[in-house]
């Protein structure tokens, strides 16, 4: 059931609201945002084996979002998630091995597009 629901949620992010959205509940992007910090803070309760795509997945949503105040919130909070202490043992394994392997760090910190210029 956690599976179905996360993946309405990240649909909800990819794709924005649509005509279902609440007038006056804020702009589109405010309201991804929302989406957004509420899949980083469901990521502790996902179970470790599924973790690591979700994971990509938000990487990937963060990298999305206009450059600005709401992208690194959302990076922000993906940290706070990661190091401080919200996840279990088995997760935050699953969270260190993500971290430091496959330039997801740099994919996040949005390092990659630079780190791949350098290269260049």
């Amino acid at each position: 059931m956690l599976d179905v629901l996360l993946e309405m949620l990240i649909s909800r992010v990819r794709f924005g609201m649509g005509t279902n959205a609440n007038p006056g509940t804020g702009s589109e992007a405010e309201q991804r945002n929302s989406l957004l910090h509420t899949l980083i803070a469901a990521l502790p309760l996902i179970p470790a084996p599924l973790l690591a795509s979700y994971f990509d997945t938000t990487a990937t949503l963060i990298g999305s979002l206009p450059p600005g105040p709401g992208q690194a919130e959302a990076r922000q909070r993906l940290w706070e998630v990661l190091a401080g202490g919200e996840m279990d043992v088995e997760r935050s394994a699953v969270a260190v091995a993500w971290w430091g392997t496959r330039g997801e760090r740099e994919r996040v910190l949005g390092l990659a597009d630079r780190a791949e210029e350098a290269r260049l």
